[in-house]
């Protein structure tokens, strides 16, 4: 199977319309054809993909009808949902630490990151989301009820300091000072951790500690086990070296786009320019033979 992952805006494009220049028939005759054409690959689609409709939807005047448009698109898509990357990160942690310690596991799929069901990869962070609830019927309730959409704002001022601080760190050499880093990751990979065994055992706070600080000092063998949590920290990287550039409420939202895409689909394809070209650069050091393209149609031509 292989998958193609659509960013925002090549939604946007396909349910308003594509920018000047680009041969809208035939993006609309690929898409078409690539059930029929293409009967191993499958579209995937991320709770990201729905709460940036939402936001859309939420600016305009007509949101539910827009919705509607919107939710008619992700029907004809049939797509796969994928969850988030701390979702992601999390789980493929829990995989690495495990097995490392000799803990209870329990072995996991080989499309373990895909689920059939939307409602399977977006309950915990929406209010008043039901098992059961399709794409549409999900989107319709973020567009309806200001209070679950603004779950997915809450975290922006704090992720605009954290890449600030970033870039602030790059700037003035403070990335380059390996103790600096080993203790960065050493936080972080210790808020990936499970607290318990998959036999429901509680793994105490000295032992976390401790896989923590071992992760830290050979961090090569988290990201060589983990996908999403290599992405992230290279895109990080690339992010961090942008010199004044000031961080946007987009950068996030970016993110959590491409996290997921980069380290688990066949496909990305994106209009946006500078996150196309970060993504090559991930792809190329993660050696994935990834396709990043800006349009469906030279997407399927690589498949």
């Amino acid at each position: 199977m292989k998958t193609i992952y659509l960013d925002h805006n090549i939604f946007h494009y396909f349910v308003k319309s594509f920018p000047n220049g680009v041969d809208s028939a035939n993006e609309h005759e690929a898409l078409a054809s690539a059930a029929t054409a293409y009967p191993d690959v499958r579209f995937v689609v991320s709770e990201w993909n729905l709460v940036e409709i939402a936001r859309e939807c939420a600016r305009a005047q007509s949101s539910i009808i827009i919705a509607q448009e919107y939710a008619e698109f992700l029907e004809r898509l049939q797509p796969l949902f994928i969850d988030g990357h701390d979702v992601l990160q999390k789980t493929e942690m829990g995989q690495l630490v495990l097995a490392k310690w000799r803990r209870p596991l329990r072995a996991l799929r080989s499309d373990w990151m895909f689920s059939s069901y939307l409602s399977e990869v977006a309950s915990e962070r929406v209010n008043g989301m039901l098992v059961g609830f399709d794409a549409g019927e999900y989107l319709n309730h973020l567009v309806t009820t200001p209070a679950s959409l603004a779950n997915f704002e809450r975290g922006q001022p704090f992720f605009r300091f954290a890449q600030q601080t970033s870039i602030n760190a790059y700037n003035d050499g403070r990335l380059a000072d390996a103790a600096l880093a080993q203790e960065i990751n050493e936080s972080w990979f210790h808020s990936l951790l499970p607290e318990r065994d998959e036999s429901g055992r509680w793994i105490d706070l000295a032992s976390r500690n401790d896989m923590a600080r071992a992760l830290a000092e050979a961090p090569d063998v988290v990201f060589s086990n983990c996908p999403t949590i290599r992405v992230e920290s290279e895109l990080g990287d690339l992010r961090a070296q942008v010199g004044s550039r000031i961080p946007r409420t987009q950068d996030s939202f970016d993110l959590m786009h491409s996290i997921p895409a980069l380290a688990y689909c066949s496909a990305f394809i994106s209009n946006d320019r500078p996150l196309r070209l970060q993504a090559k650069k991930v792809n190329a050091t993660m050696r994935r033979g990834m396709i990043i393209e800006s349009l469906l149609s030279q997407a399927l031509s690589h498949l």
